[in-house]
C-alpha cells in the first residue's frame, strides 16, 4: 500500500503541489486529475525521489522520503513517466531484459513472457529495435518495462497521452487486466478512460486537491470541469473532453 499524507513540492518560490494526501491499495486504482500545470507529474516525480518534498510517503508503512530513486524503484514504487523514454538502441526483448534488473530482491510479479500475454504486440516484434517502433508500440513497451521490474505500486504519467484512439484503449484494457494485481495510480488530464477502471479519484487544480472520493461522484462532465478548472456553477460550464474531442486533438502517433 502505497501512502502519501500532506505532500509538498515547491520549486523556488513556485508551489508546485500543497497538501495531497491520497492511498493506493495494493489491489486498488486511483487517479488523480487535473489541467496542465496542476501538480500531478510533480506529486509522481516526488513518489519516486526525483524532486525533493515535504509530507510523507511510505509503501507498506516504510517511510520513502529519505531514499533515493533508485532505491525507491528497489522497494516496489515503479515510474512509467511521461515521454516513454525507452533505451532506442536496444531491442523490445533487450528493454525488458535489462528492467528485470530492478526486480532482483523482490518476488517476481511479471515474467517478459506475461508482458507478451498482456502486450502481444511486443511479441511480434521482440526483436526489432525500440527507435524504430511507433509511438504507441513505445508505450507498451514502457509499461511492460516496468512490469518485469516487480512493481507492487504502479506511477503512470499520461499514459495515453499522444496515442490514437485505439492505441489508447488498448492500453487501458491492459490497465484493466492489471487491476487487482498491482496498484495503480495513474495521472490523466483526459477523464474518460481513466475513470472506467478507477476506485477512487483526487482532482488538483494549482498544485492542490479540490476534490476526492469515489470514481463513481466524478461522472458528471459538468461537475468535473468545474473543479478541474474552477468556472462558476453554470449550466454553461464546459464538458471535460471525451475520446470523440481530445483524441482528434492529439496526435494520431500509432
Amino acid at each position: 500500500m502505497l501512502e502519501i499524507e500532506r505532500l509538498s513540492v515547491r520549486y523556488g518560490p513556485v508551489r508546485a503541489v500543497e497538501g495531497l494526501s491520497l492511498t493506493v491499495a495494493s489491489d486498488a486504482a486511483v487517479a488523480v486529475l487535473g489541467p496542465n500545470g496542476a501538480g500531478k507529474t510533480s506529486t509522481l516525480r516526488a513518489v519516486s525521489g526525483l524532486v525533493v518534498h515535504g509530507g510523507s510517503v511510505r509503501l507498506d508503512g516504510a517511510e520513502l522520503a529519505q531514499r533515493s530513486p533508485r532505491r525507491i524503484a528497489k522497494a516496489g514504487v515503479v515510474h512509467v513517466p511521461e515521454g516513454r523514454r525507452v533505451f532506442g538502441s536496444l531491442s523490445v526483448e533487450e528493454n525488458l531484459r535489462v528492467a528485470t534488473v530492478a526486480g532482483r530482491g523482490r518476488p517476481a510479479r511479471f515474467s517478459i513472457a506475461d508482458v507478451y500475454d498482456l502486450l502481444p504486440a511486443l511479441a511480434a516484434m521482440r526483436s526489432r529495435g525500440a527507435w524504430a517502433l511507433s509511438g504507441g508500440e513505445q508505450q507498451m513497451l514502457a509499461i511492460g518495462r516496468a512490469l518485469v521490474a516487480s512493481p507492487g505500486v504502479l506511477l503512470l504519467d499520461e499514459p495515453s497521452l499522444g496515442l490514437a484512439p485505439s492505441v489508447a484503449d488498448r492500453i487501458y484494457d491492459t490497465f484493466r487486466r492489471l487491476k487487482g494485481a498491482v496498484g495503480l495510480l495513474i495521472v490523466e488530464q483526459v477523464a474518460s478512460r481513466v475513470l472506467g477502471i478507477a476506485d477512487t479519484v483526487v482532482v488538483m487544480r494549482e498544485g492542490r486537491p479540490v476534490g476526492s472520493g469515489p470514481a463513481s461522484e466524478f461522472t458528471d462532465p459538468h461537475r468535473l470541469a468545474r473543479l478541474m478548472i474552477g468556472v462558476g456553477a453554470d449550466d454553461g460550464a464546459p464538458d471535460v473532453p471525451g475520446p470523440d474531442v481530445t483524441e482528434g486533438q492529439r496526435a494520431a502517433d500509432v
